[in-house]
Order: structure tokens, then sequence, then C-alpha cells
């Protein structure tokens, strides 16, 4: 059969894309784990004989990828933990058409200076966390719970159109949603150094101190770090002033898109903090965290309540037939 003119442009155009597949497929991929952009490339997939394992995967949220092993199972716990907390904390989606990748890599291995994690956006929303590993502990799980949080506020950035060299993150923001993950659930002990952290302060940070906090959150790990435990205070507080409204949700996507802190609490909360000075700004938040440190978070005595319980058993009582009365005699006499 004679070919037509039109059937002879649908073959040329197949055999030039049978061409182009060829040719890709001849190139030498990239190494598994390679950074974009970065000279050194990090090797996590594949290396020393050990297999790499993606924990959660097509399901929208973190999909890790780690080696085998507790550390890659710890961390997607925790990131399964960190989401169900952020779905209305930070205002979540179910889950988005691409999940965030975390690539944990271990300390042998992680060629990216002394920072403990990157993020790193790429063309159409992909999302990436680097993470360097490290000694199990509460300073680690903190550590990569502050990477998650980073990573979920960069691409809440990325849905509300934020060019990537705009994309501007809170360090309040990014400890105080790894806090709120770290005193949740079964770790409820920790609300409770929280609070007694919180309580033992003379004064708290200034808040527009706290809302500006840029640089050092990567070494904020330790409990009772007190840039940790303002920001988490401002987290609590904020979140209760919009109790039953989308206030803080507002907030977070003008913080997101680059509005200066004080504008965008205007913005979102209104009447609530519009026209009111400074000064009583302060005193507002002064006032809150220290209302939120007085909230037990366990059932447990106070430090005073504490040292009498333990002085009512360390004493018992003997008749004295001298004078028939009883008398309450420590132990230590």
């Amino acid at each position: 059969m004679k070919a037509t003119p039109k059937l002879d442009k649908w073959v040329g155009a197949a055999v030039w894309g049978l061409l182009f597949l060829a040719v890709l497929s001849a190139q030498e991929a990239p190494p598994a784990g390679a950074l974009p952009g970065d000279k050194a490339s990090i090797e996590t997939v594949g290396a020393a004989g050990s297999r790499a394992v993606l924990y959660g995967g097509g399901r929208g949220r973190f999909e890790i990828v780690a080696y085998e092993g507790e550390e890659g199972r710890r961390l997607a716990r925790l990131a399964e933990e960190a989401w169900a907390e952020w779905r209305d904390g930070l205002a979540l989606p179910e889950h988005w058409p691409a999940g965030i990748t975390v690539r944990l890599v271990p300390e042998g291995e992680w060629k990216l200076g002394e920072s403990f994690w990157r993020v790193v956006g790429e063309p159409g929303g992909v999302v990436t966390v680097w993470l360097k590993s490290g000694p199990a502990g509460v300073a680690r799980d903190r550590r990569w719970l502050l990477a998650l949080a980073e990573g979920v506020l960069y691409r809440q950035a990325v849905g509300l159109a934020v060019l990537p060299e705009r994309i501007w993150i809170p360090d309040w923001l990014v400890a105080g949603a790894a806090e709120a993950v770290m005193s949740s659930g079964e770790r409820v002990a920790l609300q409770d150094s929280w609070r007694q952290s919180a309580g033992k302060a003379e004064r708290m940070p200034a808040l527009i101190g706290v809302l500006t906090w840029q640089g050092g959150v990567q070494g904020a790990t330790e409990t009772g770090d007190l840039r940790t435990v303002a920001a988490y205070g401002v987290w609590q507080w904020l979140r209760a002033e919009s109790r039953g409204t989308r206030a803080w949700r507002l907030f977070l996507a003008g913080l997101l898109r680059g509005q200066p802190p004080r504008p965008a609490l205007n913005a979102a909360y209104g009447a609530r903090f519009t026209g009111m000075p400074g000064n009583e700004l302060e005193l507002a938040w002064q006032t809150a965290v220290a209302g939120l440190a007085r909230v037990q978070a366990l059932p447990v005595y106070s430090a005073l309540e504490s040292r009498v319980w333990l002085d009512g058993l360390n004493r018992f009582l003997v008749w004295d037939a001298r004078d028939s009365r009883e008398h309450a005699v420590r132990l230590s006499e």
C-alpha cells in the first residue's frame, strides 16, 4: 500500500522518538541520592551492599528513603505522628499529589557540612528533605521533626504559589511545630517538661523576638532550650486565640507569603490585635504563656506538694503515756 504524506509524518515522528529514548537510556544515570545543584553528591541508595527501603510511599505524604533498619522505621513512625498532629496545626491536606521525599543519610556519608538537614525545592512542587542520621534519643527525634516541619512548610508555601526565591520559613514556626509533636501522644511528659521550663523562666523572650527568630534552629534540639520553649508557647497561644475561627490558618498563610509578623497577625486576627500597642501585645503574650505554664499536663504533684507528701512518709506517730498525746517522730530520729 502506498504511504500517504500524513502516514509518513507519523512514522517519522515515531522513529525520532525511539532514537531520543535510546540516547537517554545510553546516558549515564546520576548516582542514587545525588542532590541537585551540589558538587558533592550524597549516595544513600545501594552503598556498601545496604538495601534502601521506601517507607510510606504512594500516599502523598512523607516518603522516607532509608537503609533498611530501625532508623528508617523510627523516622517513618515520627513522620506518621507528625502528619496527624499537623493536619490541623499546619492546615495540611489529606495528601498531596506528590509526597515529600525524605532521604535519611548515615552520618558517615553526609557531605553537607555541619548542617543536619537541607530542604530542596524542585520544579513541579517536588520537595526533598535531606536528613542526617545520628545517635538515638530525644535530641535526634526533635531534630528529625524540625527537618520534617521545615519541609512541610516549604511545601505549603509552594502550594500558595510563592516563588522559590521568595520562600521564607520562620524558625519559630518550625520549632513550635516540632515541639507540638514532641509533646503529644506517649510523650506527654515532655509537655510537662515544657511547662516547668516556661514556669522557671524569669521572663520569656519578647514576642517580636520570637516571631522574627531566624538562624540557629538546627541547633535547637535540647529539651528546655528557651527559644524552643518560647516558640511552642506562641504556637499554643495563637492557636488558642483562633479557636472557632480561621485566624491561625490565615496567619500561617500570611507568613508563608512573606508578610512581616505584625501585619500578618493583624490581618488574620482582626480586632483582637489590630491597633493594640506593642507594649500591650507584649503583656498579652507574657500573661498568656504564664497561664499556659500553670496548666498541668500530667496528674502529678508540684515540687512543693511532693515535699509535703514525702515529709509525711518519713515520720510515724507514737503514743506518749506521760502526757496522753500522740507525737510525730521522724524516721531519722
